[in-house]
């Protein structure tokens, strides 16, 4: 069993004056995980330090980085029109909201190897991301459209982005020293 998973509640109807102004809405939701993602970015330093010397993820920093990759999942679905709901400013478990981030518990031991290679074995996870990154952008824009018409995204748009954030949910684990597994 994989250590995250995604699920993204599919709704019926979209709203049209959200998503015609969907990305303008989204520049505060940009400008917060600009800033997390810096400071995610030096706790997995950190904790890759802290792996790579105790083989122990640190429980704090492991919280932390888990609620990053949670806030992030939720404004990428957003941007990317999965969901209409604006996603909270934080990283917080929300029952309520449609995306569900599901990460494991930490670990009692981490792998020394894997992290200290983490650079390494995550490649072929970004091979698969650079390419499924422009037919995503097609979707996202040909959803755009359609919804700005029907208030109706496609089906085959929506799983195919629902697959894609799964993608993104998987490499974002393991690249911040989430998952060690593919």
């Amino acid at each position: 069993m994989s250590s995250v998973s995604l699920q993204i509640d599919v709704l019926p109807r979209h709203n049209r004056l959200t998503t015609f102004f969907r990305y303008p809405m989204a520049l505060p939701i940009a400008l917060v995980n600009y800033g997390y993602g810096i400071i995610a970015y030096f706790a997995m330093v950190g904790a890759w330090f802290a792996i790579v010397f105790t083989g122990r993820f640190p429980v704090g920093l492991y919280g932390f980085i888990t609620g990053y990759v949670r806030f992030l999942l939720r404004a990428d679905a957003y941007m990317m029109l999965a969901v209409d709901v604006y996603p909270p400013f934080n990283g917080d478990e929300t029952p309520d909201y449609p995306v569900h981030v599901m990460i494991g518990e930490r670990k009692e031991h981490y792998s020394r190897l894997k992290t200290f290679f983490r650079g390494i074995y995550v490649m072929p996870a970004y091979v698969v991301m650079f390419v499924l990154m422009f037919p995503l952008l097609v979707a996202v824009l040909f959803s755009w459209f359609t919804i700005m018409f029907t208030a109706r995204q496609p089906a085959a748009f929506s799983r195919f982005t629902a697959f894609v954030l799964g993608w993104m949910l998987k490499l974002t684990a393991l690249l911040l020293l989430l998952s060690e597994d593919y």
